[in-house]
């Protein structure tokens, strides 16, 4: 240190006395300091502890090399005290100014090298453009990780173009704004959205103005523009607009599928049978009887123990047995304005099944459960699976199958409002006491409770009063039951019911609640039975039914409730031979008066067992069922418990056409 303070005396006087240069290796300097050595030429700078900490150097190849805590020794580089070193080369062979680090004991790096011809590279040595990064760069305000906007990539400080990071809260928190004039133009917020005149985009993209696809000055196929008011696409060597006509729009097609509706944005709704004439008809008298027509009822819809739901328009029919070896699938659908049948789609339908509950969800019909026969055993066997039909678009799809109830015949089942509700039953070897609900909104099944459930049965009735599942009668393997209890599915539930003045222990009755009192009506012990009661779900009571002009011993048969009164039909006394009976005349029960009264049937073919009755609006729909014989039957009749007026009978025609709606 002393000699190099020396030097710079010398050099001072030399320079302001003398003024002459000074040379260290040469006698000839040509500057005022000319330093010259064989191979590399450095000059140490020590600290006040006498360390060496800074070099300066060159060798013969004109490279200056400016170090800290190294230097270079004509061979290698040295590294004479612990801790990092930097470096800065004017290296002449590379034509670049080279910025090296290296970490105490790691290995050499040039983070950073500038170009004579002005190219500027971070994390690479050959840079291509004026700035060339690596691998990466982060432009962040203050290192904070917030910014209003924080990292700002500026193409014009005047102009203001730019791409900003912003971080704060509020606006495109995390996300990038693109700017032009200093102000946000286009936005990407963190989650993907992209806002086009907007900060903060809430879908994929978020325009706020008008948007102009295409170029409406060039025709081509596929351009779409707005003019006048309307979108307007090109095709087929025209502008066409697309509000022509407008959403919900219904038009008719002769032909399905129709491809041409189709790519203009029409979607196929429903089929309708042609009507091609329409007749005056006279209204319905009083408690009258009138036949369902039979223009589809050919011999494959000849059916029993099948599904039949009322939809608000029409009785959709499905499934059952029509011999004592098959069972069937298919449908039809039955409009009592029209009396007119049309055909039900199998496509993706359940299996052949009978004895299956359904009920209209007021979307589509459920169905689940029954029996389907094994033609290689020759034997009904359980089932499980189930299906949605969409009477509206013709559509079947599937029922889920997890966590659905096991395998059973002999089952209930009621439908609240949202859920479906299968409970008890037989699986073959045993009765049950398990069940589960299903809710079509989500394609789902939860299992229901079984503490305090009442005991394992099956031919029990069931019926929903609005928030609870009475579940009564049956037989549980050895003996018939007169016993029930009530399921609240809200709160998971079972809660018994009074058996006192309850109807002697039977299954196979027929059940219907009228809005306060379930009513138990019938059935078999194992003879067939002329009795029943009402259980009154307030005071948890039995009352027992009046039988004066009531049906004798009945099984078999059928009841409904239509807001005012039960009507009980068909079913027989169970005796063979000439002590056999067999009821067609409609019996009606007031629960009001406890009395009967009953309405002879116009037509001795009406098949009276194992038929399914429904309450269609203002009218009684009968379909199906046996014939003394056990012969099968595909008629069906109407009963009218008050009089309608006239209304408009339509003919059926063979052709159908095809709805589709604009969307």
């Amino acid at each position: 240190m002393k000699k190099l303070t020396f030097i710079f005396v010398i050099l001072s006087l030399s320079k302001s006395i003398f003024s002459q240069n000074v040379g260290i290796g040469t006698s000839s300097p040509q500057g005022i300091l000319h330093l010259k050595g064989t191979n590399w030429v450095k000059s140490i700078f020590e600290n006040n502890t006498g360390e060496a900490r800074g070099y300066i150097g060159t060798d013969n190849n004109g490279t200056i090399t400016l170090a800290s805590n190294a230097y270079w020794d004509g061979s290698t580089w040295q590294y004479p005290n612990t801790g990092s070193s930097m470096y800065l080369l004017l290296h002449r062979a590379n034509n670049q100014f080279e910025f090296r680090v290296r970490p105490d004991g790691g290995a050499q790096s040039t983070p950073m090298v500038i170009e004579v011809g002005g190219n500027v590279g971070i994390g690479t040595t050959a840079p291509q453009q004026n700035l060339s990064v690596g691998s990466g760069a982060v432009i962040d305000q203050n290192n904070t990780n917030i910014g209003t906007p924080a990292g700002m990539l500026s193409f014009g400080s005047v102009s203001g173009e730019g791409i900003g990071s912003k971080r704060n809260a509020g606006g495109n928190q995390s996300g990038l704004d693109f700017y032009t004039s200093h102000s946000p133009r286009m936005s990407i917020t963190n989650g993907g959205n992209v806002g086009i005149g907007v900060t903060n985009p809430l879908t994929k993209l978020d325009v706020n103005g008008s948007v102009r696809i295409g170029n409406s000055s060039v025709n081509e196929i596929g351009s779409i523009r707005y003019n006048a008011g309307n979108f307007e696409g090109y095709s087929a060597g025209m502008w066409a607009s697309f509000d022509q006509l407008p959403k919900g729009t219904i038009v008719s097609s002769a032909v399905y599928p129709n491809d041409a509706l189709e790519q203009k944005g029409f979607v196929f709704r429903a089929v309708l049978p042609d009507l091609l004439k329409r007749e005056d008809k006279i209204g319905a008298a009083l408690n009258s009887w009138e036949p369902l027509a039979t223009q589809l009822m050919t011999d494959p819809l000849y059916r029993y123990d099948h599904c039949q739901v009322w939809n608000g328009n029409e009785l959709l029919v499905w499934g059952g047995s029509s011999s004592a070896t098959n069972t069937i699938g298919f449908g039809r659908k039955y409009s009592p304005v029209n009396n007119l049948w049309t055909s039900i789609s199998t496509v993706n339908e359940p299996a052949n099944r009978k004895d299956a509950v359904a009920f209209w969800s007021g979307a589509e019909m459920l169905i689940w459960g029954g029996l389907t026969y094994n033609a290689g055993s020759e034997t009904f066997e359980p089932i499980n699976t189930g299906g949605k039909y969409d009477a509206f678009f013709d559509t079947w799809s599937a029922m889920s199958n997890v966590n659905a109830p096991s395998i059973r015949m002999g089952f209930s089942g009621v439908w609240t409002g949202t859920e479906m509700i299968i409970w008890g039953g037989h699986n073959g070897t045993s009765p049950l006491n398990t069940g589960a609900k299903y809710n079509p909104a989500t394609n789902t099944w939860t299992s229901i409770s079984t503490i305090n459930a009442p005991a394992a049965r099956n031919l029990h009735s069931a019926v929903w009063t609005g928030t609870e599942m009475i579940i009564w009668g049956g037989f549980d393997g050895t003996a018939y039951i007169n016993t029930g209890a009530k399921y609240n599915p809200t709160t998971n539930t079972w809660t018994a019911i009074s058996t006192l003045n309850a109807p002697s222990s039977r299954y196979g009755h027929t059940v219907v609640f009228t809005g306060s009192e379930m009513i138990i009506w019938g059935g078999r012990n194992p003879a067939a039975l002329a009795s029943g009661a009402k259980y009154n779900t307030n005071t948890d009571s039995w009352t027992t039914l009046n039988t004066t002009n009531a049906s004798g011993p009945v099984r078999e048969h059928s009841a409904i409730w239509n807001g005012s009164f039960m009507y009980v039909w068909g079913g027989d006394n169970g005796m063979g031979g000439s002590n056999s009976v067999v009821y067609r005349n409609m019996y009606r029960y007031a629960p009001s008066t406890n009395s009967w009264s009953s309405f002879a049937a116009a037509d001795t073919t009406l098949a009276i067992s194992r038929n399914k009755m429904t309450w269609a609006d203002n009218q009684i729909i009968i379909y199906g069922g046996i014939l003394p014989g056990f012969v099968p039957s595909h008629t069906g009749f109407r009963f009218f418990p008050a009089a309608l007026p006239a209304y408009n009978l339509y003919n059926y025609a063979v052709s159908n056409f095809y709805l589709y709606s604009k969307e």
